[in-house]
């Protein structure tokens, strides 16, 4: 009897729970890659019940490589996908995506290549995989002035050790996730962001079609709030989602691995400053005239009202149309009170104009004595000949950047250059011949180090460049090309030809031993002076 009463509770029960997941709508939505800490709003707010509270049963779907995610959101086998500021292209081809939410206000598409590569110029003739979907780093090379017709470039493997392996020189790759095995095999790289020249495109994009808000709306509104939600869970409690990806959806990775995706995650979302989801139409517009610039849109391209998502209509309150007419009143009255204050004090008018005119000249010699104060405060800044920082603003940059690297786990070298045996040259040539020759110096110099890259002249044939996240090996490197092409670099001017070498002295900060940027000066220099005393033109490093 007892077993009778116990199976009969037994099918209620189970008939309840099959009614109650019955109730849900099943939607799913499209991930652009395989579970990771990426997506880790979207777990949450399945696993807080998030979802379930929106009368919705997601299913989540991992990409590979082929996956097309626009297609299969516009053929409807998926509601909502997380797409690329791709989408643009996509709605001015006519396909009627709809961006509801941005998770990355910073996308995560990298540049990463190998430690010669000091400049995206370096990758003319060389092999590179870039993801055909990663255009911002397309804009990136043609901003650089790197045609893709100068590079070799080959289709994705999605294997870093292509890179560490010297199959590639280059390859794209995303900020949360590569860098952690690249330095997890010791591996010295370079890294290249698009956001160092202007161009900043937003990452991983919560899309859905016209067809599903049109035919859906308020699943499309209960799917984003509860995601929203979702997201905002997830940052304020990694520890919890990363477990929960480590047991739930891909064991493979290792802890250390998440918590790296999940702090430079962060950085990219930035939750502390911008709401989750945040769309800004400035920043889309300015996407537009990138993929414009790359000849992707037309010129006179305008981003269509659909494009970006815009929930229900914000209603009003009552109290506030009571203020706004009051308001409105009030300033109708003020303005009638002005007119005629006006009228009575038309003697008091002229004078005002009088006043004002003298104002602004007043205003216009502060704002030219303004100008005149920052051009003689950048003259103070720069050597007069080369218009080179000076030592001064040398030492000034190289304090703070010393700060910085000491409060990091970066490196951070120097190179002393002098020229060979100048004073003959002054000598036999003249110092205006002398001034020359240091200004093409100079110009060749500039024209070989990064933008990251701080370069003066520090004495009088005496150069000085500081390279942040630099070791002495690739600065070696970088010394080592310098005297290539200053040894090919001939001054010609009417029937004169001179042909100079330069020495050089290469020195990489020492946290312990290096207590300010005098002592690493001090040792480069020393390194200069050995190359000095061991036959000039050539390089050395400090030992």
């Amino acid at each position: 009897m007892q077993f009778k009463y116990f199976l009969l509770s037994f099918i209620f029960l189970s008939s309840q729970l099959i009614a109650n997941n019955d109730s849900l709508e099943h939607i799913s939505l499209q991930l652009k890659w395989t579970h990771s800490f990426q997506f880790a709003g979207y777990y949450a707010a399945k696993e807080k019940g998030y979802y379930k509270d929106a009368g919705l049963e997601v299913e989540f779907i991992e990409a590979n490589s082929s996956t097309n995610v626009v297609k299969k959101v516009l053929e409807q086998k998926v509601q909502y996908g997380v797409g690329t500021s791709s989408l643009l292209l996509s709605r001015a081809k006519g396909k009627p995506v709809v961006a509801l939410a941005v998770i990355f206000q910073h996308s995560p598409y990298q540049i990463f290549a190998s430690a010669e590569i000091h400049s995206l110029k370096d990758l003319i003739g060389k092999t590179v995989m870039i993801e055909s979907d990663a255009d911002e780093l397309f804009a990136y090379l043609k901003k650089e002035n790197v045609p893709l017709d100068k590079i070799n470039l080959i289709p994705h493997s999605f294997n870093g050790k292509d890179l560490i392996a010297g199959k590639i020189k280059a390859m794209s790759g995303y900020l949360t996730n590569d860098p952690y095995f690249l330095n997890a095999d010791n591996f010295t790289y370079q890294r290249f962001s698009p956001r160092s020249v202007g161009i900043d495109f937003y990452g991983d994009n919560l899309f859905t079609s016209e067809l599903e808000i049109q035919n859906h709306p308020k699943r499309t509104s209960a799917f984003l709030k509860a995601s929203m939600r979702g997201w905002d869970y997830a940052l304020t409690h990694q520890s919890e989602i990363i477990n929960l990806i480590m047991k739930k959806y891909n064991p493979s990775f290792s802890k250390e691995n998440i918590v790296f995706q999940a702090k430079q995650m962060t950085a990219l979302v930035k939750p502390d400053l911008i709401e989750i989801g945040y769309m800004n139409p400035v920043r889309w517009k300015n996407i537009a005239n990138t993929y414009i610039s790359l000849d992707l849109l037309a010129k006179d391209y305008k981003i269509s009202k659909n494009f970006l998502y815009e929930n229900k209509p914000i209603n009003i309150p009552t109290w506030l149309l009571y203020a706004f007419f009051s308001g409105l009143i009030m300033l109708i009255l003020i303005t009638v009170f002005t007119i005629k204050l006006i009228a009575f004090n038309r003697k008091l008018k002229k004078t005002q104009v009088l006043l004002n005119k003298s104002n602004f000249e007043l205003s216009a010699l502060a704002k030219e004595k303004n100008l005149l104060l920052e051009k003689l405060k950048e003259q103070a800044n720069r050597d007069p000949l080369t218009n080179m920082y000076n030592k001064r603003h040398f030492a000034i940059i190289s304090d703070s950047i010393l700060e910085l690297t000491n409060r990091s786990k970066e490196s951070l070298s120097v190179i002393m250059i002098d020229i060979d045996k100048f004073k003959n040259i002054n000598d036999t040539h003249g110092h205006i011949i002398g001034d020359k020759i240091l200004i093409l110096l100079a110009n060749k110099l500039m024209s070989l180090v990064r933008k990251s890259d701080t370069i003066a002249r520090v004495g009088g044939e005496e150069f000085a460049i500081l390279l942040p996240n630099t070791s002495a090996t690739q600065a070696n490197i970088l010394a080592r090309k310098i005297r290539e092409e200053v040894e090919k670099t001939i001054f010609e001017e009417s029937t004169t030809k001179i042909s100079f070498t330069i020495s050089l002295g290469v020195y990489e900060f020492n946290k312990k031993e290096d207590k300010n940027i005098n002592s690493v000066l001090h040792k480069a220099d020393k390194a200069l002076y050995a190359a000095k005393n061991s036959g000039r033109n050539r390089v050395s490093i400090f030992q």
